[in-house]
């Protein structure tokens, strides 16, 4: 069983699954590695799916669900693991390596986004903070990367690559908006003015793609571009008025450090295969010896 388990075997049966994103396309194996794959795959769905149904508002919420999108980015490696070595002909789109790797990603972005919630509500050092957003934006771009190379069906394609891409363009501007504090600090007033100027932009244009998100998510945006915004108005009356130094295009200044928070967790009891009891032997009690003839 655990050989089969891990894909060294078929059963005379057929195992049938639908895609994730397109309930018209189904695809069948005999592979019991592959019936793993597709099981796993869903068990990394409902994972991610506890992790939204979190709380983060609160500590203990924020680290439940920090802790459900590593264990479902991890449970995503298996799949991968198991299609890689499966080399199925038949796979439905959704089990694509370049799928299964963007939302492994997009779990680890969302993970990321956790750590960059609880900094900015503690208050840390933005210097700090801009490195865990610079990682922030780096997986999303990496979610939306392979989401951009894989096939996803059905309606909802548009939407997840519009929720990666407007995420992607917060955490790009933000990024920047907690780096120009290093500048304001160094007296680099145009340098300072480059990064708003930027995340201001960016962050305008992750407000406009999240029109269809809930209102309490757009609120959040809107509040991210008007703080941007107003420190960027600041800094540009500041130069003008003051300083007058020259604004150097962003893409000339010192590329952000990156702070990874997160990696995929494998919970090992859910991907371990248990061992085989041991068969029992039922032993037959000695028969007892002849006892001896007389003659």
């Amino acid at each position: 069983a655990a050989e089969l388990f891990r894909g060294g075997g078929s059963l005379p049966i057929s195992f049938r699954w639908q895609d994730s994103f397109d309930k018209d396309v189904v695809c069948a194996g005999s592979d019991f590695g592959y019936e793993a794959a597709c099981a796993l795959f869903n068990v990394a769905a409902a994972t991610s799916f506890m992790a939204t149904s979190e709380d983060r508002g609160s500590e203990e919420g924020m680290k439940k669900a920090c802790t459900y999108f590593q264990e479902a980015a991890g449970i995503l490696d298996a799949v991968k693991e198991l299609v890689k070595r499966g080399a199925w002909p038949d796979l439905t789109p959704d089990m694509s390596i370049n799928l299964l790797d963007a939302l492994q990603f997009l779990m680890l972005a969302q993970a990321q986004k956790c750590f960059y919630e609880k900094a900015t509500r503690a208050g840390m050092k933005d210097a700090i903070v801009a490195k865990i957003t610079a990682e922030c934006a780096g997986l999303y771009n990496d979610a939306s990367t392979r989401l951009g190379h894989a096939t996803i069906g059905g309606s909802g394609s548009k939407d997840w690559l519009e929720v990666v891409e407007w995420n992607k363009k917060l955490f790009e501007g933000m990024q920047h908006h907690y780096a120009a504090s290093a500048h304001e600090e160094a007296h680099e007033y145009g340098k300072q003015l480059s990064r708003l100027t930027y995340a201001t932009n960016r962050v305008a244009e992750a407000v406009l793609l999240c029109k269809k998100a809930p209102k309490e998510l757009q609120e959040q945006f809107v509040t991210a571009h008007t703080v941007v915004n107003e420190r960027r108005a600041r800094a540009k009356k500041d130069n003008d008025m003051v300083y007058n130094e020259k604004v150097p295009p962003v893409e000339t200044l010192p590329t952000l450090e990156r702070k990874p928070m997160v990696k995929p967790v494998h919970p090992a009891d859910l991907l371990e295969v248990p061992p085989l009891p041991e068969p029992s032997i039922v032993r037959q009690p000695t028969p007892p010896e002849p006892s001896a003839v007389a003659e």
